[in-house]
């Protein structure tokens, strides 16, 4: 803030006679009653220009007072703002000055965007108001007429990727000095030359600065048309074209095959085997997925592809084969070998297997020396290594996709679940909702949380890794012992914590919260029951009588 100095004001008033009389420029005309006035806009460059101003000093002697000037591109104006004329000091930019000669100041605003209608007005704060001047424009210098574009042809086109040369040619030395970026738009999916340019639907290959460049374009679709052009952009808003052509990828399928392989399985799991051939190395560098889907009903090729419901897909984890679980016993199941990128899919030929009756150490019991005997193994394994399947609470199928969309019972209260008969009175599921006694008949059934309770106080827990997983050696009593799998669990789709982690779900209803239950957890140094949501799949390991 200034304070005018009185004794200045006849040298000032010299002064500002001399400028306002030497060049024929406006500094803006102050009608009775104003105390500012918005002038011309001059020395206007492609990100600068001064703006004249003019005050009145009379009525701003002696007060505290900041001069200066507010601008915007008008198109950053919303509508309701340009409807009602809304531009003042806290909605703009603004620029101040520190003096007054005479009556008139000159504001230099810098940073601008080139060819760009700026509005702006003179402002003056005299204690706690605002006081403004009339709203003018100017328009900074069009760098479009300096510049030119030229998109050149495409090269190297593949599957996945192209190559596309262009030239800039920058006439002037100011320009050259501006910021700006070049490249290539490109899109497939838009249908009129005239919707590829910024803020449409296209990707971009940067190449910046460079007058002649070649531009790769990557992560394309194969086998699709694609329009591209070159350009050269001073911000966003400001950019300058070349001509639209279009390019065509080559077909995946004419570098890619994948053979469908054999079949060993057991009764709850297999492994396929398949082979892979990819003769293009953008494709080979590409992000793809390649495994085997499978489906007891999908039995011919119309119908065992990947967006046919009941048709799984797993994904091999080497390139080679491709482990499946939670099979069914004596069941046959139809499979094929699949390459995935992008939008393309290639299928290999439709086989079969049949899966073994349940052998091993299903329904094995183990005397731990407790009051329950333990399985060796989980629900829908054969080995006690073996992660098995993974079941929401209260449901006795494994299915796709674990959430609460999807769940019988999350968010279901207790009370309830007692009148539907889903659980007995002390809260433990009753037969039918029970996933061991559905599974496997019998006298087998889902652990208590106080039977892992007893599993945890009473039993000796060892770290340890079997056969290559990860989990927990459990010495009861008796001086037997199970091996419980680190199997993680399944939210949505996703599989968590699998190697690292262990969840088994009690039958046992948390009766504080309608979307709890009770289960086992354990990691690395820890374990202990806890409950948790009802919509997650969770390990099963029955338990008898």
């Amino acid at each position: 803030m200034k304070t005018i100095n009185l004794c200045c004001q006849v040298f000032i008033a010299i002064l500002a006679s001399l400028l306002l009389n030497s060049c024929g420029q406006s500094y803006g005309k102050l009608e009775s009653g104003d105390l500012v006035a918005t002038g011309d806009a001059v020395d206007v460059k492609f990100t600068s220009s001064k703006i004249l101003c003019s005050a009145n000093i009379d009525v701003l002697l002696g007060k505290e007072y900041r001069l200066g000037v507010i601008y915007q591109p008008i198109s950053d104006m919303d509508e309701v703002a340009k409807k009602n004329n809304k531009f003042n000091y806290d909605d703009s930019e603004r620029q101040s000055v520190d003096d007054l000669i005479g009556n008139k100041y000159e504001v230099k605003l810098g940073d601008l965007k080139p060819s760009t209608e700026y509005q702006y007005r003179a402002y003056v704060k005299a204690g706690d108001k605002y006081y403004y001047g009339k709203i003018e424009t100017f328009t900074t210098k069009d760098v479009k007429r300096y510049v030119s574009v030229s998109t050149g042809d495409a090269d190297e086109v593949k599957s996945l990727s192209a190559s596309v040369s262009y030239s800039l040619d920058i006439d002037d030395a100011e320009v050259r000095m501006l910021n700006y970026e070049s490249g290539v738009i490109y899109s497939n999916s838009i249908k009129d030359d005239d919707e590829l340019e910024f803020g449409g639907d296209y990707n971009i290959s940067y190449c910046r600065g460079e007058d002649d460049a070649v531009a790769k374009l990557s992560s394309l679709s194969g086998n699709s048309e694609y329009r591209y052009r070159a350009f050269c952009s001073f911000g966003r808003d400001v950019v300058v074209y070349g001509k639209v052509k279009k390019l065509k990828t080559a077909n995946p399928k004419d570098f890619v095959s994948i053979s469908t392989g054999n079949v060993t399985s057991k009764s709850s799991e297999a492994n396929v085997d398949f082979t892979l051939n990819i003769n293009e190395e953008g494709i080979r560098n590409s992000y793809y997925n390649a495994g085997v889907i499978y489906s007891k009903s999908a039995t011919t090729p119309d119908k065992l592809h990947i967006d046919e419901s009941g048709v799984i897909k797993t994904t091999s984890e080497n390139g080679y084969d491709c482990s499946v679980s939670d099979l069914s016993p004596l069941t046959t199941y139809y499979y094929r070998a699949y390459f995935e990128c992008g939008e393309t899919v290639i299928y290999g030929d439709v086989k079969s297997f049949t899966t073994q009756k349940f052998e091993g150490y299903v329904k094995q019991a183990v005397d731990l020396g407790l009051s329950v005997k333990w399985a060796a193994c989980n629900l829908g394994a054969t080995k006690p290594e073996g992660y098995g399947g993974y079941y929401a609470w209260g449901e006795t199928k494994t299915k796709k996709s674990y959430d609460d969309y999807t769940c019988d019972f999350d968010g279901v209260d207790s009370d309830i679940l007692r009148r539907r008969g889903v659980i007995d009175s002390r809260g433990n599921l009753t037969s039918k909702y029970d996933a061991a006694r559905a599974n496997w008949g019998g006298k087998w059934r889902m652990p208590t949380e106080d039977e892992f309770d007893e599993l945890c106080r009473r039993c000796t827990w060892t770290r340890t890794k079997q056969k290559g997983v990860y989990g927990y050696k459990v010495k009861g009593p008796s001086g037997k012992e199970i091996f419980l799998p680190a199997a993680g669990n399944r939210d949505g789709t996703s599989s968590n914590n699998v190697g690292s982690r262990g969840y088994y779900w009690s039958s046992t209803v948390y009766e504080s919260n309608s979307y709890y239950a009770y289960s086992l957890y354990f990691y690395s140094g820890s374990k202990s029951t806890d409950y948790y949501y009802r919509d997650y799949g969770r390990s099963v390991r029955p338990v008898s009588e």
